[in-house]
């Protein structure tokens, strides 16, 4: 499984993070046990083309001047009103050291699935395994099912692979599948139970009146 490769420069003044990113560079630091805490920066473009196909969790290959670290998206801030990324947290990984990490769930549903709903019930799990054997996420296809259908995090694929630990529980259920109901329907029999409720009260009133 190929991995994302992101290209950094090494960062030679910090303190200035404001003056970067109206420049179009977002600062970022990568860290690790075997390399000593290094400040870089990456172009806006790139970092925004990054956080379209990786989330959080998901390993990549860092490429800082002449090096290139087996690397982990450890975390990202992101400014409030914007949404754009601030900075960026990167992790050096060891090849050969397991690391724990959580991946995030995405489920396509097709739309063939007339009638029915996929209630997602689950959007990320956990996991621990050598950096070459990490998913960065899972992605679940529902094309055909039934009413009751439930998939859990066991039935899942990575469940299956030998080189992966499952930390979530494997009985949790993914995502299940129901009827689905016309919201104005549920909404006019709300309406009728609540004048069936007002009429069996103004009942009540008149009873003890009398």
């Amino acid at each position: 499984m190929s991995r994302y490769k992101l290209e950094a420069k090494i960062r030679e003044k910090t303190g200035k993070s404001g003056a970067m990113r109206r420049e179009n560079r977002i600062p970022a630091v990568v860290y690790g046990p075997n390399i000593e805490s290094q400040a870089i920066e990456i172009p806006l473009n790139e970092v925004q083309k990054f956080m379209r196909h990786q989330g959080t969790g998901s390993t990549l290959d860092l490429v800082v001047g002449d090096e290139t670290h087996l690397a982990l998206f450890k975390n990202v801030q992101v400014h409030p009103v914007t949404q754009l990324a601030m900075h960026l947290d990167f992790q050096a990984l060891s090849a050969t050291e397991k690391v724990r990490v959580t991946i995030p769930v995405f489920i396509h549903v097709s739309e063939h699935l007339r009638g029915m709903m996929v209630q997602e019930l689950l959007n990320e799990i956990e996991i621990i395994a050598l950096p070459g054997d990490l998913e960065s996420s899972i992605s679940i296809h529902v094309d055909e099912g039934e009413i009751g259908d439930v998939l859990t995090v066991g039935e899942l694929d990575i469940a299956k692979n030998e080189k992966i630990e499952i930390l979530t529980d494997l009985e949790a259920p993914v995502y299940n599948i129901v009827e689905l109901r016309d919201f104005s329907e549920e909404e006019e029999e709300e309406a009728v139970e609540g004048e069936e409720g007002e009429v069996s009260e103004e009942a009540e009133t008149e009873e003890e009146s009398e």
